[in-house]
């Protein structure tokens, strides 16, 4: 029987990702897009002062032996995928295509800011739609009333 060969990854999807990164100095910052959003540098040693720790800086081991510090950001598609679960809930199947034909026609766009970093409200809710709203009541604005026709602004997002 030949051998297998086995081929050791970093363990985590965006770890791999970073891995792969043609960073080739101290002054490269990158950013992972996905459910949630992580912008970082490469360190040589993890940085765990206070201030790291109160504006939310994590540090993460890489397979080099250095660190990556992050900011988690949830501007991702975090708030989007977790609407979709109360979506879905509530018997009503959508695609991301879809879903941007409704945030596209909304009028007028922008209509609501979320700040999608108000801890910990948006980190883990029963129901984000729920959460949404009421923090939309909570900062005097308009409260989304359907997927598409009243949009929020998410980051970069909208929705």
């Amino acid at each position: 029987m030949d051998p297998v060969q086995v081929i050791h990854v970093a363990g985590h999807d965006t770890a791999s990702a970073l891995a792969a990164l043609p960073i080739e100095d101290d002054y490269s910052v990158f950013m992972s897009c996905g459910t949630w959003s992580l912008i970082g540098i490469p360190v040589k040693k993890a940085l765990t002062t206070p201030n790291a720790r109160r504006w939310g800086f994590t540090n993460e081991g890489t397979m080099d032996g250095t660190y990556r510090l992050l900011k988690n950001n949830m501007g991702g598609m975090w708030l989007l995928q977790q609407s979709r679960l109360i979506w879905e809930r509530d018997g009503i199947r959508t695609n991301y295509m879809e879903e941007n034909q409704l945030f596209q026609q909304a009028t007028p766009p922008f209509r609501s800011l979320i700040d999608p970093d108000d801890p910990p409200r948006f980190f883990n809710p029963k129901n984000m739609l729920v959460e949404l709203r009421a923090y939309c009541r909570e900062t005097e604005q308009p409260i989304p009333q359907s997927r598409g026709g009243k949009s929020f602004a998410v980051s970069s997002i909208v929705w």
